[in-house]
């Protein structure tokens, strides 16, 4: 027999504290065994208590497919092809002039992302038919507010006093902010180019780089600076992460997902860090949430969103 709701509300938050305990224990090797013990127990838990949840439904049945086909279906295969000759486009001009910090190239990849998206956004109904949504609950202005809040919350404990917290700097900071200067504002030689790799050995995508570069340009070289991009990142990943929970799992779990990821150690930690591996949460956070909406709707937009924020990601 599932578990009472009343059972369920009170139960979570010492399930939780079970697992924050046992996490915390992870790191004294003496009770090691016992943390793990902690986090089997909160797993087991937790299905015992949320195993017969009625989570929304991911995919529409078969049943609530209907296609339909009209003359925009041109339109989206010629924007299509249209973006992929740009994009090959842009790979012969790399070949031709790889030194070029960004150029033709560049110009010609934005190009067709945007000439991706327009038929996809467009035209995606008429090429694919119209596929029935399971529908989801409305976004009260409350739970928008709300929203609003949790971000500027995670924004606030991302951004105070980035100079002293962590009160140690990780050497990967000082290389990170070496790097970029030396590549994007005050280079000996021609700026690389965002399509390429740098420091050595590591090999980080150089656009990651020029990003931090201009953010030194605009504030000062200065800690606070270096670190300032990574926790802009960091709190942003609260918006998609919500975002792909509510449509999936509904507003409770969403709220209390987003909170416990706006206020978690660990994402505070490396968001306050002038590391790029805090971007990779909040562009696969949107890859999910988009490609969970493709599985429902079946249209091209959501599929070339989820894609894109994909590739960006890398």
């Amino acid at each position: 027999m599932p578990a009472p709701y009343g059972t369920k509300v009170w139960a979570g938050p010492i399930v939780y504290l079970i697992a924050l305990l046992g996490t915390w224990l992870l790191a004294k090797e003496s009770v090691r065994p016992w943390a793990v013990l902690l986090l089997i127990v909160s797993a087991v838990l937790a299905v015992v208590l949320w195993g017969r949840q009625s989570w929304i439904t991911a995919l529409p049945s078969d049943a609530t497919a209907r296609r339909r086909i009209n003359r925009s279906r041109l339109f989206y295969l010629l924007g299509v092809t249209i973006a992929v000759l740009f994009v090959l486009a842009a790979d012969l001009r790399y070949a031709v002039a790889p030194n070029e910090t960004f150029g033709l190239a560049g110009i010609l990849w934005i190009a067709g992302i945007g000439l991706l998206l327009c038929p996809a956004l467009f035209g995606s109904h008429s090429l694919w038919g119209f596929f029935s949504v399971p529908s989801l609950p409305r976004w009260p202005t409350w739970e928008i507010a709300l929203l609003v809040a949790l971000f500027f919350l995670a924004l606030l404990s991302r951004v105070w006093n980035l100079t002293n917290f962590p009160d140690n700097i990780y050497p990967d900071e000082i290389m990170t902010g070496t790097v970029a200067t030396q590549s994007y504002l005050s280079p000996t030689t021609p700026p690389p180019p965002v399509f390429s790799t740098l420091w050595s050995g590591i090999d980080l995508p150089a656009v990651w780089f020029w990003i931090v570069a201009e953010f030194l340009k605009l504030g000062g070289t200065s800690l606070a600076m270096l670190r300032l991009p990574a926790a802009l990142f960091g709190a942003a990943t609260v918006v998609p992460l919500y975002a792909l929970i509510r449509g999936t799992w509904g507003r409770s779990a969403a709220i209390a997902g987003s909170a416990i990821m706006a206020f978690s150690i660990s994402n505070v930690h490396y968001s306050r860090l002038a590391l790029n591996n805090i971007v990779t949460p909040f562009f696969w956070a949107t890859c999910f949430f988009f490609l969970l909406r493709a599985l429902r709707s079946r249209r091209p937009s959501d599929w070339s969103l989820a894609g894109l924020s994909a590739g960006l990601s890398e």
